[in-house]
């Protein structure tokens, strides 16, 4: 609370160097670094159509060419998304078949 008795009388001060001198209320929206929530990203799979999409964008333009394959197969998609699920796409295609096919634990 701010004790107006330390102020000068009303017609010494404008009121509006008083009311800049009064803090602002935890109440008020200020945007500093610290204060605003960032929103969480939700990530969303890719479906097998656009993976087959995607696929056919592969063999159309080849591997590096991720803006023509989100712009015109994967339009759902922008470029860095189809890059991130090539290199996704090329490494599980490296993978051994016998990682995926591991012995049952008992």
């Amino acid at each position: 609370m701010i004790d107006l008795n330390t102020y000068p009388a009303s017609s010494d001060v404008p009121l509006l160097s008083l009311y800049l001198s009064i803090p602002p209320s935890d109440n008020h929206n200020y945007h500093s670094n610290n204060s605003v929530p960032k929103k969480k990203r939700v990530s969303v799979a890719w479906t097998k159509d656009k993976h087959m999409r995607f696929l056919e964008g592969l063999q159309a333009f080849g591997s590096g060419k991720w803006t023509g394959i989100a712009r015109d197969y994967v339009i759902t998609r922008n470029t860095t998304q189809a890059a991130s699920h090539a290199q996704k796409h090329f490494h599980y295609q490296s993978q051994s078949v016998s990682r995926w096919c591991m012995r049952p634990a008992f």
